[in-house]
């Protein structure tokens, strides 16, 4: 119970690293922002060993690896 929980956690290093940095075309997933995402084959706040499947990366938009 010490540290953060897995959502302040995933807000730490996205929407608030965004803000911090004020930058406004990253941080959030939406249209006109930069696209950088790891995609899982399922939820990770309610199982974690979905992050040891990853499905594909997307840097800038553009899928690099793609282990589907």
């Amino acid at each position: 119970n010490n540290g953060l929980s897995i959502p302040r956690a995933l807000r730490a290093g996205t929407s608030v690293a965004a803000e911090l940095l004020m930058r406004d075309d990253i941080g959030i997933l939406a249209v006109g922002k930069a696209a950088d995402i790891i995609a899982m084959p399922g939820d990770p706040f309610d199982d974690i060993t979905v992050t040891e499947r990853v499905e594909f990366v997307m840097k800038g938009g553009i899928i690099t690896k793609d282990f589907r």
